[in-house]
């Protein structure tokens, strides 16, 4: 990953040198809404959003829109839909998109406001992600060829990959007594299932057979999970639980409780693991325990780590809501659905593109 860091910054040097202070005519925005890229296209506080960011909320709004049912026979967005609640898709599109643009640029001001910075290791990190996913991709030159596709270039790609570095740090401040943001006892019980007796307990789970065999390597398995994270403390031990439990835990309700389960006295959970999730202090990890379903490793989180991302969320949205917002002569006349029709057809045209291309590298081997 290191190795290919020189390569990835070389390529995004590239990126950003083409635009050379001038119009970049290759993307998205110049090609499909005859807009520069980097043109301002509103404010929120005085802060800038380029045309190329709200462009590319345009797109993620407008996508999901299409995955909420806003689509015709044809399988085209339609943005005369009408949802349950009244609102017509063009509506929400429009609302969730500026909505975006706003909350990630307060992250970055409520960053500077609450003295939140990114330590020299923590920016590493952040370009070595970038580096995975372009080594996923295929190498540089396919993150490169990415991003052109989705309409960003590698500046603004790193810019939100940091800003939700920013964010997961605003969110431990939640969780901190005496930091402007703490999610007090008397906001956390007002969300529902959460009261002065409820506990959060997490637990990763193997399920078993009538394998014998089987079920002992798991059990082993699980023995040696928990000894590594009786050796972490604190956040590193949450984390290092969320990973195993996100990628190897056969809970299937795992999808929708991912933060782990709220627990109280009565609650309707087997006994071992209800028993077991009672005696637990908060940040400690189980023995192994077995029901009906297999062998279960609990953690106890702190409670405030079931809520506070949506608290979070609730600040931000409020302060986007009465965030200072004004548009340029650009913003009006900007035809989103001619926009984004050109856009989806930009995309059928590359994927056809990239199967053709696929199709002739197979074709060379062959005949190779």
């Amino acid at each position: 990953m290191k190795k290919l860091l020189p390569l990835l910054w070389a390529a995004c040097l590239l990126i950003l040198s083409a635009c050379g202070g001038q119009t970049d005519t290759e993307s998205l925005a110049y090609t499909l809404a005859g807009l520069d890229p980097q043109a301002t296209l509103l404010t929120v506080n005085g802060r800038e959003v380029s045309v190329e960011l709200y462009l590319y909320w345009l797109q993620y709004a407008c996508s999901v829109a299409e995955n909420t049912g806003a689509v015709d026979e044809e399988g085209n967005l339609d943005w005369d839909y009408v949802y349950a609640d009244g609102v017509t898709a063009e509506e929400y599109i429009l609302e969730e998109a500026l909505n975006q643009a706003k909350t990630y640029l307060l992250i970055e001001e409520w960053a500077e406001t609450y003295g939140v910075t990114l330590t020299d290791e923590e920016e590493q990190t952040v370009d070595e992600e970038i580096a995975y996913y372009a080594e996923q991709l295929g190498g540089e030159d396919a993150y490169a060829d990415y991003l052109r596709q989705i309409g960003i270039t590698a500046e603004a790609n790193r810019r939100m990959t940091r800003d939700f570095y920013l964010y997961s740090k605003l969110l431990e401040l939640t969780k901190e007594e005496g930091s402007p943001l703490y999610l007090d006892d008397e906001t956390l019980y007002q969300y529902d299932g959460i009261t002065a007796d409820t506990i959060l307990v997490d637990h990763i789970l193997f399920l078993t057979s009538d394998d014998a065999e089987d079920n002992q390597i798991r059990y082993d398995t699980l023995e040696e999970v928990r000894q590594s994270l009786l050796e972490a403390e604190g956040t590193f031990r949450i984390d290092m639980f969320n990973y195993i439990a996100d990628t190897y835990s056969e809970d299937t309700g795992r999808a929708y409780y991912p933060n782990g389960y709220l627990v109280t006295e009565d609650a309707n959970f087997v006994e071992p693991f209800l028993q077991a999730a009672l005696q637990l202090e908060e940040g400690e990890v189980s023995e192994i325990v077995t029901s009906e379903y297999g062998y279960h490793l609990l953690l106890r989180k702190p409670i405030r780590d079931y809520v506070a991302d949506a608290y979070l969320g609730e600040l931000l949205m409020a302060a986007a809501d009465e965030g200072e917002v004004t548009v340029s002569e650009h913003y009006d006349p900007l035809d989103r659905r001619a926009y984004y029709a050109a856009y989806r057809q930009h995309l059928e045209e590359a994927a056809q593109s990239l199967q053709g291309n696929t199709e002739e590298t197979a074709g060379d081997s062959s005949g190779a």
